[in-house]
């Protein structure tokens, strides 16, 4: 089974990334504009057992339905969260995305972790490297935004000259 990773880190605390992650209302914020985010149905905030579902294009248009698997608040010490989700329904037949959050200081270690079944059968994995380069434009996107919101909410100190 094929295996995408992302990880990078961003100027927040773990409560903020986490919650951040969980408000369905900043997917739109953090998606690229291609494919854009043409509606979006679920609970604002996010909780096991949630379906959230997409609708993605405009070409071509495609419907994601995901389930919430599993949401685990910062814990631990140094403090860690986790969030799964799997599509239950979309282009491929298997999808499931973990999130992890690691505190590090000031800072929070975000790693993404998706395992899935390229899509269109035995053909579908000659699309391997291409869906690869897919994933890595939408999750350098992705790091981008996500630095973009959360940082601008957690500004870096100011240093004074003395």
């Amino acid at each position: 089974m094929p295996v995408f990773h992302s990880r990078f880190s961003v100027r927040a605390p773990i409560e903020a990334v986490y919650q951040f992650h969980r408000d369905a209302r900043n997917l739109p914020q953090v998606q690229p504009p291609y494919p854009k985010v043409l509606s979006l149905r679920c609970p604002d905030l996010l909780n096991a057992g949630d379906v959230v579902e997409l609708e993605l294009g405009p070409f071509p248009r495609q419907t994601w339905k995901a389930l919430v698997e599993e949401l685990h608040p910062p814990h631990g010490n140094p403090p860690r969260a986790l969030m799964i989700d799997s599509a239950i329904e979309g282009p491929f037949p298997y999808f499931r995305h973990r999130h992890v959050y690691i505190a590090e200081g000031e800072s929070t270690r975000i790693e993404d972790t998706i395992d899935f079944d390229p899509p269109f059968g035995k053909a579908g994995w000659l699309l391997l490297p291409g869906i690869h380069l897919v994933l890595e434009a939408m999750f350098l996107y992705r790091r981008i935004q996500t630095r973009r919101l959360l940082e601008s909410l957690n500004p870096k100190p100011k240093t004074q000259n003395v």
